[in-house]
């Protein structure tokens, strides 16, 4: 289906009413106002919405600039007007035709920009900006879903998962039950591995996990603490007495892995996320690099334990002794050992095991240093970094700047009014 933009200049109130309609309407015209105006292009409708929409008491001196696309066949039931200069274009709508307009609108009606006027004061209703705070969560997981997840289709309805019986539980519960007793008799990693993927997670649980892109791995706060990870954790370590198994998860390489969880179940779900994803760390081609580097990393740690007296020989409250005695010069010289040069060595060994190209890395390891220099900016750096890691292709990016322009809009100017 064909659509054409449109934008339109607004005041407060009239804002207020498009978030009250859930971004999907605009309201209709009062009785003098026999027409309905969206404009052509953005520069018009900031032309407006700066001069006059700032000026205007009812709009409460805000002039916001809205955006939304309408289908073309609608768009070509009415006359495009000129009203000056040849920017000036406008579509003359007939009032009574707008409910019509508005159900041909295709997506949502976007906020793009604010002017503030010198009389401008504070929000006058604070419904809209809940409102407003209210499409910035629904536009930013839009965002993140596209970084998310390879097929790049965006939700914008998440289907509510029908709640079970209290027999229906009992029944879950029992066959969780018996799975664990099963699960917690393997003894290796790639058995924990195998065992989920043939007799505990469904076909649209590991179609899942496939389409995911490697956004979610890097993120410091993901749901996998709560989804999939408590999962694991219940199932295979919790009351977990196999040694086999555990010596296992001690001794898979966690500098592949940025989040291990609280008893190694990151770990297990690294695992498993490599598996389904065919990034096995002995096919990398970066083992080699990687192999060297952890090696390197493995003998200073252990010439500092020395130094320490951090011996294996000694007691665990004992160790402790000395580690909680010297823990900040301990802290310091780790800190010494993986900030090498100013590049954090595990950060690189990590994005080294899924293939990422020496140059993303550098670009990505770049935004990480100035992340941790900036105080202002460093949202939008965040998202660079995720867009580095989601792999997106060409074809994409048009979708991808659209997707993040909207949220990023929309932020500045709720901030902007919520000064």
């Amino acid at each position: 289906m064909k659509t054409i933009i449109l934008y339109r200049p607004i005041g407060e109130k009239e804002l207020e009413l498009i978030a009250e309609s859930g971004f999907k309407k605009f309201p209709p015209r009062l009785d003098w106002q026999p027409i309905f105006y969206p404009v052509l292009n953005e520069e018009y409708a900031s032309e407006i919405a700066r001069k006059w929409n700032t000026t205007d008491p009812f709009g409460n001196y805000l002039g916001f600039v809205t955006k939304f696309e309408i289908t073309e066949e609608e768009f070509q039931k009415y006359k495009v007007e000129n009203v000056g200069g040849k920017i000036h274009n406008e579509l003359w709508v007939p009032s009574q035709d707008l409910e019509i307009f508005n159900d041909a609108i295709q997506g949502t009606i976007l906020v793009t920009n604010v002017f503030v006027g010198k009389k401008f004061r504070n929000i006058e209703g604070k419904r809209l900006l809940e409102l407003l705070e209210g499409e910035l969560s629904v536009l930013e997981g839009k965002l993140i879903f596209f970084l998310e997840n390879k097929s790049r289709d965006i939700l914008d309805e998440v289907q509510e998962k029908e709640s079970l019986s209290e027999e229906e539980i009992k029944i879950k519960e029992k066959e969780f039950n018996d799975l664990k007793k099963e699960a917690q008799k393997v003894n290796s990693i790639q058995e924990a591995v195998l065992f989920l993927i043939k007799k505990c997670l469904s076909q649209e649980t590991l179609k899942t996990i496939k389409n995911q892109t490697l956004v979610p791995k890097f993120s410091t706060f993901n749901n996998n603490h709560f989804g999939i990870n408590r999962y694991l954790r219940n199932l295979f370590f919790h009351g977990n007495t196999n040694q086999n198994f555990l010596n296992s998860i001690k001794n898979y390489n966690t500098y592949i892995v940025s989040n291990k969880g609280e008893k190694g179940e990151g770990i297990l779900e690294d695992a498993l996320w490599r598996e389904i994803h065919s990034y096995k760390l002995e096919n990398s081609q970066n083992f080699d690099k990687i192999k060297k580097e952890t090696l390197e990393i493995n003998v200073k740690i252990e010439e500092l334990k020395i130094k320490f007296g951090l011996l294996n020989t000694i007691s665990e409250l004992e160790y402790n002794k000395i580690y909680d005695k010297r823990f900040e010069e301990i802290t310091e010289e780790l800190k010494k050992i993986n900030n090498y040069n100013s590049i954090s060595r595990l950060n690189k060994i990590e994005l080294w095991s899924y293939d990422i190209e020496d140059k993303d890395i550098e670009e990505y390891l770049d935004l990480e240093k100035k992340i941790k220099e900036e105080a202002e900016n460093i949202l939008e750096l965040r998202y660079k970094q995720k867009s580095i890691l989601a792999k997106i292709k060409e074809n994409e990016r048009e979708d991808y700047q659209r997707i993040k322009s909207d949220y990023f809009n929309l932020k500045k100017i709720v901030e902007e009014i919520d000064k």
